[in-house]
């Protein structure tokens, strides 16, 4: 069974802190697939492949993994916009299935907060697999574009990068 959390001494606090960094980042997805999800944007690297979604999030976490890294949390975004849309009186939710996950890689972690401690809001890092109602066949991988001016982040979007290419090339 997968281990949502990598220590099971977690505060709650770290688990609030991670659930408000999912947030932000949704609420970034959602305000790009509601503008267009196949026109670039400037704050997402997207990927996109035709491949059913549970074999795409499944060789995902398998990538994650094989890599040493433990995921942390999995946000099931697209049950949470279906369960929420009535009250914020939105038409409904536009994913088919939506899963975020987040997990770190600590040697480029600590590297990025040695750089800036204020960058912490980028930890854990985060790869979003999802498919939009509309076209259930089209799987989309997206992860956030470094920022600017943050050199030591470079690492952590090249591994984000070679691990959705990875997931890409075993599926494709």
């Amino acid at each position: 069974m997968l281990n949502l959390y990598s220590n099971d001494n977690d505060k709650e606090g770290i688990k609030l802190t991670r659930a408000i960094l999912t947030l932000i980042f949704l609420a970034l997805l959602s305000s790009c697939a509601i503008n267009s999800p196949a026109a670039p944007v400037n704050y997402v690297k997207l990927y996109q492949l035709q491949a059913d979604f549970e074999e795409v999030r499944d060789e995902l976490v398998s990538v994650i993994e094989e890599r040493g890294m433990v995921i942390s949390f999995i946000s099931h975004t697209a049950k949470m916009l279906e369960r929420t849309a009535a009250t914020v009186t939105e038409p409904g939710n536009l994913y088919g299935d939506a899963e975020v996950l987040l997990f770190c890689k600590a040697d480029l972690s600590h590297q990025l907060a040695v750089s800036d401690p204020h960058s912490v809001i980028l930890c854990p890092q985060a790869i979003a697999v999802y498919t939009l109602k509309k076209d259930a066949s089209i799987v989309y991988l997206s992860i956030e574009k470094p920022p600017e001016n943050l050199e030591a982040y470079q690492g952590i979007f090249q591994l984000l990068d070679e691990m959705i290419q990875q997931v890409i090339d075993e599926i494709g």
